[in-house]
């Protein structure tokens, strides 16, 4: 997607926001610039982790735990993003 998008003429380019994953990522590339408030939305997300579960490695966050406790808004309430520099 990034390749195609590079191709198109700098006033056409959307803005991209990407997700990342890795160890030590902020160090290599910076703290992500965009957060997204998704709190509205949590119980949806939270169904959708729990549904898929093995594929999620935070099973100690899912357990018992409901949509008022701290640490599960904390974790999950906000969707975090970098914007993707074309430069």
């Amino acid at each position: 997607m990034i390749r195609t998008i590079s191709r198109l003429p700098k006033e056409q380019r959307p803005v991209v926001h990407c997700m990342a994953f890795a160890k030590n990522l902020e160090q290599s590339i910076g703290k992500p610039n965009v957060a997204i408030d998704i709190k509205d939305f949590l119980q949806i997300k939270l169904a959708s982790i729990q549904a898929h579960r093995s594929q999620f490695q935070a099973p100690e966050l899912l357990g018992d735990k409901t949509l008022a406790d701290k640490e599960l808004i904390e974790r999950f309430g906000t969707e975090h993003f970098w914007t993707y520099r074309f430069d």
